[in-house]
């Protein structure tokens, strides 16, 4: 076999992938086994490494056993042990991972492994079979063995109510669905005889390959099981947003030391006692964010179960932030609310799946003046009354006046994101140039960015920095941060500035070839296909505003400038470029709004035509003649 004519081009291609998911004796456990195929160079590179995503705080990797399967059946057994890896995410989340590197791994080589993902005692999870990965599957086989304490429940939950019912929701192909054998036994805790459910499937596409993918859990061939005793969708969620908001309550009530600090805070009118309760807030320690093993066992065993604890700790979980923010807005007589919401960068909330699983994090909710805010505690930097892109347009379960109610929070607005990149360049003859640049972000890059660098020293953060500039110039730059100004600080904007030199332009005979838009020089073009099945999903709205001042000798002379760029999609996005002469000085400007970040399949054809036209404006350049040198007497 050296190619799978049902996913044409693929490096590799899964033969199997089995999983069981076993509730057995109540230890949670899931066993994982798969043969993948590698069909080319670039799959033996790819997948020659396996690399296997955990959560190491309440997972563990057990039992791994692997083997490589080369064309003349030679069988390498895997040897040694997993390493640990961290990895940053294009979320800018911290994965950790599993890396097992496979025995000799060639072009057409099997390999083969298995292993045991396993959770930490008395934690109950439905599983969620997410059955399209990044390769092409011919073959598919998943079971579940539920939990059975009894024949009339399946569990109980946390807070001692039987669970009686287990469902699922599915997004499968027609004609597919999970099926249950009811006969099966068990041997299960307490002897009962409990069903297993299954699901077989063939020649399973891989996900979806294009840029600007919806998020995956929502895209993607799944089913999602759930227990529950609750007689309807409704009751579901009113029952447990009673218990989630006593559960919020406990640390979003202030305590005495809270009351005091926030005495302290009050000034004049709501807005700026909010605000000042706000920075307090943000200057206590968001463990999120700190180097794995800086949380000691005994803290993580010890959580803070109290605002007054939080506070004298001055450390918190995202979650623990959130509920002292509210605490303190409620111990200023403000009325205040929690909401818990799906991570979009991860999920889209479905009232259907009656799992909370699925809302991933707390926002808070403030009345200011009768109008009520949003804000992120939680989220580290983020500027007073804004939410992180993943909170925006997120459903969840929120606190109101009355009990709890399913919600959906505000979108975010083109203005509030802003990038501004201004260069002052001097031209030579050879078609170098060198300079000062300045990068201004503001909103939702500048929260990434200063996140990305959290944990970082100085000298880690300068490199960040610089590869940030470095990525967008012509190859072969060299480029040095001189000043880094609000880096730490969410309600300014964060301020980079630059010295940089290098090689520009192509160089012909007496010519000079300079591209016009300098910081777009290494952007791929998106949006290259004339047809897409999937929809286009930003991840939030911006507007983008470049720079270039190109100062030029005596002996350089401009030729021909670029014409003006200017395009519009009325539904998503706006894009004009312009270039002005004064003099010795060529003045390069760019301008992009996106507005909208979500366009349907249907209208991709619109979405296709103006970004073709910007790919026009990007790549244009500049021709300046170069006066010959004399020649020495």
């Amino acid at each position: 076999m050296t190619a799978e004519p049902k996913a044409p081009g693929a490096i590799a291609i899964y033969l199997d992938r089995e999983e069981t998911d076993s509730g057995l004796k109540y230890l949670n456990t899931i066993v994982f086994h798969r043969r993948i195929k590698i069909l080319t160079e670039a799959g033996k590179d790819v997948y020659g490494n396996l690399k296997i995503d955990y959560a190491s705080h309440w997972q563990e990797i057990d039992n791994f056993e692997g083997r490589t399967i080369h064309k003349d059946g030679t069988v390498i057994p895997f040897q040694g042990n997993g390493l640990d890896q961290m990895e940053v995410n294009a979320n800018g989340e911290r994965i950790r991972k599993k890396v097992f590197v496979m025995p000799d791994v060639q072009v057409g080589s099997i390999l083969e492994y298995r292993f045991t993902v396993s959770y930490e005692d008395g934690l109950v999870l439905e599983p969620a079979w997410y059955v399209q990965s990044e390769l092409f599957t011919r073959k598919i086989h998943n079971d579940f063995i539920p939990i059975q304490m009894s024949a009339t429940r399946y569990v109980q939950d946390q807070y001692g109510n039987d669970l009686g019912m287990l469902d699922y929701t599915s997004v499968l192909p027609d004609g597919v669905r999970p099926l249950k054998v009811t006969q099966a036994t068990i041997g299960n805790e307490g002897g009962t005889v409990a069903g297993i459910w299954t699901l077989d499937m063939q020649d399973v596409p891989p996900l979806p390959h294009a840029a600007h993918l919806p998020p995956i859990h929502g895209l993607s061939y799944r089913v999602q099981f759930f227990y529950s005793s609750a007689a309807s969708q409704q009751e579901f969620w009113k029952n447990e947003g009673k218990y989630w908001s006593k559960d919020v309550n406990k640390i979003a009530k202030p305590g005495p030391q809270v009351k005091e600090a926030v005495a302290k805070l009050k000034q004049g009118s709501e807005e700026q006692t909010l605000r000042g309760i706000y920075a307090a807030v943000m200057q206590i320690e968001n463990t999120k964010y700190l180097h794995a093993g800086s949380v000691s066992a005994a803290e993580q065993q010890s959580p803070s179960k109290s605002s007054d604890d939080i506070w004298t700790r001055k450390r918190g979980t995202p979650r623990q932030i959130t509920r002292l923010f509210v605490a303190m807005a409620r111990a200023a007589g403000m009325q205040a609310y929690v909401m818990d919401v799906a991570n979009r960068n991860k999920d889209i909330f479905s009232a259907s799946y009656l799992s909370m699983q699925q809302l991933g994090g707390e926002i808070a909710i403030v009345k200011v003046n009768g109008q009520e805010q949003y804000f992120d505690p939680g989220a580290l930097y983020c500027p007073y009354g804004q939410l992180a892109w993943e909170h925006t347009l997120a459903g969840g379960l929120r606190q109101t006046d009355s009990g709890t109610a399913l919600a959906q929070t505000p979108g975010i607005s083109y203005k509030d994101t802003s990038t501004q990149r201004t260069a002052s360049l001097w031209l030579a003859n050879n078609g170098t140039v060198n300079g000062t640049v300045q990068l201004v972000y503001r909103g939702q890059q500048a929260l990434w960015l200063r996140q990305r660098d959290a944990d970082r020293d100085f000298a880690g953060a300068t490199k960040n920095y610089e590869d940030l500039l470095r990525a967008m110039l012509p190859k072969g730059m060299t480029v040095r941060l001189t000043n880094a100004a609000n880096a730490k600080d969410g309600e300014q904007p964060l301020i980079l500035e630059y010295r940089i030199s290098g090689p520009v332009a192509t160089v012909m005979s007496n010519r000079l070839l300079v591209p016009s838009q300098l910081f777009r020089a290494q952007a791929k073009q998106v949006f290259v296909a004339p047809e897409r099945k999937v929809a286009v999903y930003f991840h939030y709205p911006y507007t983008m505003v470049d720079q270039v001042e190109l100062k030029l000798p005596t002996s350089v002379q401009v030729e021909s400038l670029p014409k003006d760029e200017s395009a519009t999609d009325p539904q998503v996005a706006v894009y004009q470029t312009k270039t002005v002469q004064t003099g010795n000085t060529v003045t390069f400007q760019r301008m992009m709004v996106l507005a909208s970040i979500y366009i349907n399949a249907k209208d991709y054809t619109q979405l296709h035509n103006f970004y073709s036209q910007v790919s026009v404006g990007d790549t244009s350049s500049a021709i300046f003649q170069v006066a010959p040198v004399a020649a020495a007497q």
